[in-house]
């Protein structure tokens, strides 16, 4: 793209980036932007989208678009009154009638030549059309329309569906582990040791349903998977009870395998074909802790070179054939408006009843909430879902979801009988972040997540994913992590590349250490720890108010987060203002240190002590309550003395915050975030079991404050979490420590 070219996108963009503030600011002008200049925001815009649309440096962009043309400064303070983003331009579109998706796909579409990472974007936005406006094929917004027609005597909903015959027994009896020789031996003789780079593939043979499963192993590189050598296909399952109870015949010895992993294979291979299948149970030596080490950085390659991957649900249950047979009419348009644009029968509420029933337990099957979906939907070049004899496309199933809450309306408005359960999947099921074609960097939990989350631009989106998959399930707990690092394009060290520098390698970038061998408490502290070597600052560690239980206090040090959390027990947004909101406590360009993995229990950090802890007060707030304190006056300006407080708000703060209407009064079985009175008269936001002496300290490479318990050693702590003590939150306090001469300690968290 031209300059000129990209000159007019620029403008574009800029033209829809006005309106009001953003959701997270109060209605008495706190976080107003004084105007500025639009032209250095234009040249700031041109050189990012020059360096490519995602980039590891976020483009600073307040709420309402304009560019922040202090982020470039030197200095240690900035303005409490932006917003950081990187993306900001395309996606913030507060005021115009289009939704988020269809203004940022219009924007793209109309530059459909721009080359790189953006440009790859837009051509996937147009194959995935038909994908990105659910709406436009759910019929859902019809519903409400009073001239229906009437049913026709041809209603699909009429004829109902009637079962298939039933499958031929199967007398697993004959197959089960009890019942077969099986020796250690026989593992030896399967699985022979791979060459470095390799993989294997299931040659599954055929045969009829229940007859002994017979099978080969061959090994390939991985890198040549799929290329015309070998062309297989991809088994997505779940493995469910992972004990194995059942023997398949692999390289002519006894194999043990699980009792979902036998029943697929039962209904996979074909009659009279090989199917070529890579199955991780299978194709990975599951007793070989260093061959699962060196598979796992492959596993992204060999989904996306398979052919297709098969998605296997489980077996038929009484409503599963309904389910898929009713997701395929009703992805056909004459079907779909036959049953959205018609007022029924009562007969037909009921199979309509029986329909929603159907599509809600299909899509309640363990396979949604498994952790390492998400990475082999994404590479895959087709997705086939079967359960049972039973198959439809991905995106049938997926649309279905998207429909299930319009079914409901239409259902419980007509026949006048409310429906129990969530107004659609996406409320009960993390179905919204499964995505296929996912890009790094691409925001999985909403348009605020692409405006100004302070996680957007870290490892490739790599943040946001842990965070959505406490959604989701692993049956080892270390996966909540390990599943994703493919996702993110992290870097991965093995225990081969342990010689290699600890934190980076040639390019600069550092590797995370994965290894099966690690106890779950060091896989979760190597987390914490690759995120601040990778980024230099302590982002992450803002997610500890969402990400910590008792559980955690008694298995995990005071600062690794607990991915174990589910989003049923701490909603993913909950206190999401702390993680959007532009703050800079310990200067704009502070870092953080280095951080050793072979530090076990320990994070390593300099900081220094603002205040303290002094008084529990008996309401709670949200941030933008907190930094209405410092707009009371004047927005523009924040006064200080000498010690950097305001004036007019360090006397009777607290009453002034508490007749706002931002606070709230404390509930302990509700709220995890509590207003407290400090030693210096002011008023701070903090974790709730904050207590009486707790230090609040500026850590170098923090944009918040940290509340911090001395653990009875000098200079060793445990952090309680973010906090937020609106004079110290924009780096003056450690301007003051600069222009004074002192520095800052060295403090161990453990």
């Amino acid at each position: 793209m031209d300059d000129e070219a990209l000159s007019r996108f620029v403008d574009e963009s800029m033209r829809h980036l006005g309106g009001s503030p953003g959701a997270f600011l109060s209605d008495d002008g706190v976080g107003q932007l004084s105007n500025q200049a639009d032209e250095v925001g234009k040249q700031v815009l041109m050189a990012a989208l020059r360096r490519g649309y995602y980039s590891t440096e976020p483009v600073a962009v307040g709420v309402d678009g304009k560019i922040d043309v202090e982020y470039g400064n030197k200095g240690q303070e900035i303005s409490p009154v932006q917003q950081l983003t990187n993306s900001g331009y395309l996606s913030a579109t507060v005021e115009n009638r289009e939704n988020p998706k269809q203004e940022r796909y219009r924007m793209l579409r109309s530059f459909g030549a721009l080359a790189g990472p953006l440009g790859d974007e837009i051509r996937a936005l147009e194959d995935d059309e038909d994908v990105h406006s659910v709406s436009d094929i759910s019929g859902g917004l019809d519903t409400n329309t009073d001239h229906f027609s009437p049913c026709a005597i041809d209603c699909w909903l009429k004829k109902r569906t009637t079962p298939r015959a039933g499958l031929p027994s199967l007398d697993a009896s004959r197959w089960h582990l009890s019942a077969r020789v099986f020796s250690e031996r026989d593992y030896a003789d399967i699985y022979a040791p791979l060459a470095k780079g390799h993989t294997r593939i299931l040659c599954l043979e055929p045969g009829s349903f229940g007859d002994e499963i017979i099978c080969s192993l061959t090994s390939l590189p991985c890198a040549v998977a799929g290329t015309g050598h070998v062309t297989y296909e991809a088994l997505s399952y779940t493995w469910g009870d992972p004990t194995p109870k059942f023997a398949v015949k692999c390289n002519g010895r006894n194999l043990p395998v699980a009792h979902n992993l036998f029943q697929a294979l039962q209904h996979l291979r074909h009659a009279t074909d090989r199917r070529m299948l890579w199955v991780d149970a299978i194709c990975i030596n599951q007793n070989d802790t260093k061959e699962k080490n060196e598979q796992i950085p492959h596993m992204l390659d060999i989904y996306s070179c398979a052919t297709k991957v098969v998605v296997w649900l489980g077996e038929e249950s009484e409503t599963s054939g309904l389910a898929i047979d009713s997701m395929k009419r009703l992805d056909k348009p004459l079907e779909r408006k036959a049953v959205m644009y018609r007022v029924h029968e009562s007969n037909c509420y009921e199979q309509l009843r029986a329909v929603c029933g159907a599509f809600h337990e299909l899509l309640e099957r363990p396979w949604f909430v498994r952790s390492w979906i998400r990475q082999e939907l994404l590479a895959a070049k087709e997705v086939v879902v079967v359960c049972g004899r039973h198959s439809l496309s991905w995106y049938t199933l997926k649309r279905s979801a998207a429909r299930l809450g319009h079914l409901r309306h239409k259902l419980s408005k007509e026949s006048g009988v409310p429906i129990s359960g969530p107004e659609s999947t996406r409320q009960g099921l993390p179905i919204s972040s499964l995505t296929r074609g996912w890009v790094n960097g691409q925001q999985l939990i909403g348009l605020i997540g692409n405006i100004r989350s302070i996680w957007y631009y870290h490892a490739g989106g790599l943040l946001e994913l842990l965070m959505t998959s406490r959604n989701f399930e692993a049956t080892d707990p270390r996966d909540k992590v390990y599943a994703l690092l493919g996702l993110g394009r992290v870097p991965i060290q093995t225990y081969k590349q342990t010689d290699e520098a600890e934190h980076g390698t040639s390019t600069g970038a550092p590797r995370f250490p994965l290894d099966y061998s690690k106890p779950l408490t060091v896989v979760y502290q190597d987390t914490v720890k690759y995120f601040i070597n990778r980024d230099r600052n302590l982002d992450i560690l803002v997610l500890l108010l969402t990400t910590r239980n008792a559980r955690s206090d008694v298995e995990l040090p005071s600062w690794a987060l607990d991915w174990r959390i589910p989003a049923v027990e701490i909603p993913i947004t909950r206190h999401w203002d702390f993680i959007t909101t532009k703050f800079a406590a310990s200067g704009l360009h502070s870092k953080a240190e280095l951080q050793d993995h072979n530090d076990k229990g320990i994070l390593r950090c300099k900081g220094f002590p603002v205040d303290r802890i002094a008084a529990p007060l008996d309401f709670t707030t949200s941030v933008s309550g907190m930094l209405s304190l410092l707009y009371r006056e004047d927005p523009e300006t924040v006064p200080r003395t000498s010690d950097g407080a305001d004036p007019a708000a360090v006397t009777d703060q607290a009453t002034r915050l508490e007749r706002t209407n931002f606070a709230q009064r404390f509930d302990p079985s509700e709220h995890n975030t509590r207003c407290f009175r400090t030693e210096h008269g002011r008023v701070c936001l903090a974790p709730a079991g904050a207590r009486l002496g707790d230090d609040i300290a500026v850590l170098l490479g923090g944009k918040h404050l940290f509340v911090l318990r001395n653990a009875g050693r000098s200079g060793v702590y445990k952090t309680q979490g973010p906090c937020v003590l609106p004079v110290a939150m924009f780096g003056h306090m450690t301007k003051m420590l600069e222009d004074q001469g002192g520095e800052a300690g060295n403090l161990i968290l453990i």
